[in-house]
């Protein structure tokens, strides 16, 4: 547009010869067609996006008007003043022509097609111009009545405006192809974001890890997968319709505000360990993966979560193996069993527990040990080492005579269970696992009024426990009655079993 401008005020300039004065008919008017002939080049060079010095061709502008105002004032002459307006013309539109042959891009080379041909007649012109000038006398005045000048003058300026016209042409069907792409492009991320949602939905829901997304400031659920559903046991609709807080599956608050602190920090959390609460009231393991999403305005937490509570188990169990061997050394058989009871409560999260073992020959239960706190608080039955006849005893020893685990989870409705030992604690659950050698039920183990329900993992989890314990109650029993024989053995060597006097060998 500056090109343009500039051109029609020296064109208007140029044709007020006569009645405004020589320097601004002559001098202002030509270099501001000149000048307008640069700022085609500077356009066209910012249009195909090159960075170019332009120092040179001011310089070549600044000399042009220093010598046309030489041959207007000094020397006036219309031919140099001719061929110095036609050279300068040349050196400009030449550039453009070089810059316009050098186009690498295909898209830009289909739109400059008749801009080169325009450009080259321009050239070729100012060219024959030159000749011209160089060959026919001009006279003194451009305008003068009859003269070949002004047309050909005419003719430069039809070539002008229709480069300029082009010009115009080049740079619109570049924006209409620039917004045709971004359209393709747009379209074309309109379609890879429904993709990526697509993915990212069947990713989310068919997981096989607990996957949701939830608000930072209040917990409130957003998004929830299938798995999640069946881990913690609440409907799709009851988890959208309330939050973390008000469902309080955070069994420590404080570890969610911690959580939610590092993945501020972080950006993401990997393998976080807390404890959960489940719709039956069961706490589990879970391991936290995750980070912080903005959806809209809200900050949320995308969560993916894995239930470790059996592994934990394992860990528990593997390491209860080892306590239980150490504790073996300097503790009793009676205290040994005393703390496998207190142990396997704290895994199960139970209340009460008890350890019997079964003597075949009276089938009878011989109420061996009860955990410490069953002791202290729960159960006043009449002392161990009674027996308790298995036929009289109620569902809970249906473990004994299934020769299974057995589990309670409504004990108050069962209809046999009658028969508790005297000052037994009242149970609300249970779960009673036997052990067994030879197909032959040797002991039971039981748990009970857990705060939720017994399920098939406490099994498993017992059953282990129960087994570590055995092997290990029963090695320490065999100690015992090794240790007890041999003070025996001491005791007949150094005195008379019948007369009780000590023995004269010894």
């Amino acid at each position: 547009m500056t090109n343009f401008i500039l051109n029609f005020v020296g064109i208007l300039l140029l044709s007020l010869r006569g009645i405004i004065s020589d320097f601004l008919s002559i001098i202002v008017a030509n270099t501001l067609i000149a000048a307008g002939t640069l700022f085609l080049l500077i356009g066209l060079t910012a249009f195909l996006q090159q960075k170019q010095n332009q120092i040179h061709n001011f310089i070549l502008l600044a000399i042009y008007t220093g010598l046309q105002t030489w041959f207007t004032y000094a020397h006036p002459d219309l031919r140099f003043r001719t061929i110095l307006f036609s050279s300068l013309i040349v050196i400009f539109i030449g550039q453009m022509v070089w810059m316009l042959f050098r186009i690498q891009d295909s898209f830009v080379q289909t739109i400059v097609k008749e801009l080169r041909i325009i450009s080259i007649i321009y050239v070729f012109l100012s060219i024959s111009r030159i000749i011209y000038a160089c060959f026919v006398h001009m006279g003194n005045d451009l305008l003068a009545p009859g003269a070949l000048e002004p047309y050909i003058f005419l003719g430069f300026q039809l070539v002008f405006v229709s480069t300029t016209f082009y010009f115009f042409l080049m740079v619109n069907k570049r924006l209409v192809h620039s917004l045709e792409e971004d359209i393709r492009i747009r379209k074309q991320i309109e379609t890879d974001l429904q993709l990526s949602q697509e993915k990212f939905y069947k990713a989310f829901h068919a997981s096989p890890a607990s996957v949701l997304i939830s608000r930072v400031k209040d917990g409130k659920f957003i998004d929830i997968n299938d798995k999640f559903q069946q881990l913690t046991g609440y409907s799709r609709e009851e988890l959208l319709s309330s939050n973390l807080r008000s469902l309080e599956m955070w069994v420590n608050l404080k570890e969610r505000d911690r959580l939610i602190q590092l993945l501020k920090t972080e950006g993401n959390v990997r393998d976080f360990e807390f404890l959960a609460k489940i719709k039956s009231g069961e706490i589990v393991t879970l391991s936290f993966s995750g980070e912080i999403i903005k959806i809209g305005e809200d900050e949320c937490v995308l969560s993916m979560l894995l239930d470790i509570s059996e592994n934990k188990q394992i860990e528990a169990v593997l390491k209860l193996q080892v306590t239980l061997w150490e504790y073996s050394v300097s503790h009793t058989s009676g205290e040994l069993m005393q703390k496998v009871l207190d142990e396997i409560e704290y895994l199960t999260n139970s209340q009460i527990s008890f350890f019997h073992f079964l003597d075949s020959k009276t089938n009878s239960l011989k109420l061996q040990a009860w955990s410490t706190r069953t002791k202290k608080k729960f159960c006043n039955t009449e002392g161990e080492d009674n027996h308790y006849p298995v036929d009289k005893a109620g569902v809970w020893c249906d473990a004994v005579r299934l020769k299974r685990p057995v589990i309670h989870n409504d004990y108050a409705s069962m209809v046999n269970k009658k028969g508790m030992p005297n000052g037994h604690s009242q149970v609300v659950r249970e779960l009673v696992v036997p052990i067994m050698r030879d197909n032959v039920v040797k002991a039971v183990l039981g748990v009970g009024n857990k705060p939720s329900d017994y399920h098939e993992k406490d099994i498993d989890l017992v059953s282990n426990v129960a087994s570590i314990a055995w092997f290990v109650i029963v090695e320490k029993q065999a100690d015992e009655e090794i240790q007890m024989l041999n003070e025996k053995l001491e005791s007949l060597a150094m005195t008379d079993d019948l007369t009780k006097i000590a023995n004269r060998r010894a």
